[in-house]
């Protein structure tokens, strides 16, 4: 409910960022209060105005994302960028489509749904497709799934009644925008075939980034309720007129209840949380996101909301670590290289702290925005880091960083090398890698000499069934002095060199601590930030010269590897 002052001049405050020129405005107001407006008792209300015109600017919620009002904003946004924004197309294929679809030319029409195999759809020109990006819950039933076993009857027809209402409403909103096609995962890709999955999961850079638009259900919902969300908005907004101060002129002016902003409604979506929907929003030109209060559009060239159309929210989002951050192809084309890199690596903060139902998908759920990222960087792709600033992708850390305790677990079975973020389940962090900023040319730290990747099928940027990192090092033997206070360990030398002091060093897994007294230490770099940084390394038995990856080192000593001799190693 919107509070209106009771004395007939009140002052206003409103957001300085509006389009309007007035910061404060007296106003008069010529009509009496709304008989259920509540007068507050105190002169700040919580509330935005603006000044007509009003097109475009702050406005109260139509109170139900399946409101016409809805539809025909969400007509404004996709029209107006289709026609107005290069940067939104230029990376699309027009010819491209799904190896299956959700036919709904008969939706409305007394004729069946169905799904279609896209070599059998005629094609004279580009044929548009929504696709849609939900999480799974419990309520993703079998009807919710296609196999090879029902495949047949749904080419016939897709009885509706019995899917879950998130894609019945995916299917309204597609057909409302006078499209014909959708792709919904579950739905077009063969839930029990694993050949099926790997083929399709390698095609996932081209669905999303080839869609007209997507749907993100970000409503908070259980997939039986849908994603359509509506509230009680009567007292949202109110509309005055108001004088000047010289009692010359007058304008009306409309004051609407402050909505939650464009960055919080994302943070709070359910779809932040989900490891495959990160690049499922990073893919997709465009995106519909149907919060529990309103939509938010998103392209590469303008974000905004319901409740403020026609203002780009672009400049108040975050370049950093933040899950509701720029994302990475909105600025790719105009980065450098190291600049792309550096936000491929806030990329996979923001994903490793997300979850995802499969241990196994952790580089497919990553590898179609990789091949996209691929295109500018053109260098290896080598278990989630590119080959070219591999020396700093390395380098992550457990956690949020070395003062961090938050917990981090290996998967069940191998997914990726311990060198490797992807590698463990749990946050991790980039912070003080990306405090080196320039080609490393101290002699005494380590030598990447090359990689050896098998993977598990012929897509490079899908599931590994080995890797092998090749480096020529200094190595140190150090001993581990627990720091009882912290979650990290101090590195000291052996008993024949008592009072040498190495660095401070923390597990990727804390589990793995318990056994060991000594670790083996290389030098990376020097850091702006930490000074030497290194690796904290343990042998495998029974292979010569091969080591595992088990923690970061901090403050590493670099003057202790000077008289080293180096040593060809393999990280595993």
């Amino acid at each position: 409910m919107i509070s209106i002052p009771q004395p007939s001049k009140v002052r206003l405050f409103h957001n300085s960022r509006s389009t309007d020129d007035v910061a404060e405005i007296w106003s008069q107001i010529d009509e009496p209060y709304p008989k259920d407006v509540e007068r507050p008792q105190r002169e700040r209300a919580d509330f935005q105005a603006c000044v007509e015109p009003f097109d475009g600017k702050v406005k109260a919620l139509p109170g139900n994302t399946q409101s016409a009002e809805t539809y025909q904003q969400i007509v404004t946004w996709l029209q107006q960028c289709i026609k107005s924004h290069h940067a939104c197309t230029v990376s699309s294929n027009s010819r491209f489509l799904p190896t299956r679809l959700i036919d709904l030319t008969g939706w409305g029409r007394g004729k069946a749904v169905k799904l279609v195999e896209s070599n059998s759809i005629h094609r004279d020109q580009s044929i548009p497709y929504i696709a849609l990006s939900h999480r799974w819950d419990g309520q993703i039933t079998a009807a919710a799934s296609t196999t090879s076993e029902n495949i047949l009857p749904r080419l016939e027809e897709l009885t509706v009644d019995t899917l879950p209402w998130n894609f019945v409403h995916a299917m309204e909103v597609t057909h409302l925008l006078k499209i014909n096609y959708l792709w919904i995962d579950s739905l077009c890709i063969l839930q029990d075939s694993k050949e099926d999955w790997n083929r399709e999961a390698a095609l996932m850079s081209e669905v999303y980034q080839n869609s007209e638009c997507t749907i993100s259900d970000q409503s908070g919902q259980t997939s039986s309720m849908g994603f359509f969300c509506s509230g009680d908005v009567q007292n949202d907004s109110v509309e005055f007129r108001c004088s000047s101060q010289d009692g010359q002129s007058s304008k009306m002016v409309r004051a609407v209840k402050t909505q939650p902003s464009w960055v919080a409604l994302l943070a709070q979506g359910p779809l932040q949380s989900r490891g495959w929907c990160l690049q499922e929003r990073e893919l997709s030109p465009r995106v519909l996101h149907y919060t529990p209060s309103q939509v938010l559009w998103e392209c590469r060239a303008f974000k905004a909301s319901e409740g403020w159309p026609a203002r780009d929210i672009s400049s108040e989002l975050s370049e950093g670590y933040s899950k509701y951050n720029l994302r990475i192809l909105d600025r790719i084309q105009a980065q450098d290289t190291h600049e792309i890199y550096t936000s491929w690596l806030n990329t996979v903060r923001d994903y490793a702290s997300r979850s995802l139902t499969k241990y196994e998908d952790t580089l497919p759920a990553l590898g179609g925005l990789a091949r996209i990222v691929h295109g500018y960087v053109h260098c290896d792709y080598v278990a989630g880091m590119w080959a070219a600033d591999l020396r700093r992708s390395i380098a992550w850390v457990p956690g949020e960083g070395p003062n961090d305790s938050s917990s981090t677990s290996r998967h069940a079975t191998y997914v990726a090398p311990t060198w490797s973020w992807a590698s463990v389940v749990g946050k991790i962090s980039f912070e003080l890698a990306k405090a080196l900023s320039r080609d490393v040319t101290d002699e005494t730290v380590a030598v990447i000499d090359g990689w050896r990747i098998t993977h598990l099928t012929p897509d490079p940027f899908g599931q590994i069934a080995s890797a092998e990192l090749h480096m020529t090092t200094p190595i140190l033997t150090a001993v581990l002095d627990y720091y009882s206070s912290s979650s990290y360990y101090f590195l000291r030398g052996p008993h024949d060199t008592v009072g040498k002091w190495y660095g401070q060093m923390i597990f990727d897994v804390k589990a793995e601590s318990e056994s060991l007294q000594v670790v083996w230490c290389i030098p990376l770099f020097t850091s702006d930030v930490r000074g030497g940084i290194g690796l904290a390394l343990v042998p495998v038995q029974g292979q010569e010269h091969t080591y595992r990856r088990v923690g970061h080192i901090w403050e590493l000593g670099m003057s202790h590897f000077q008289t080293l001799e180096r040593q060809s190693i393999v990280l595993i």
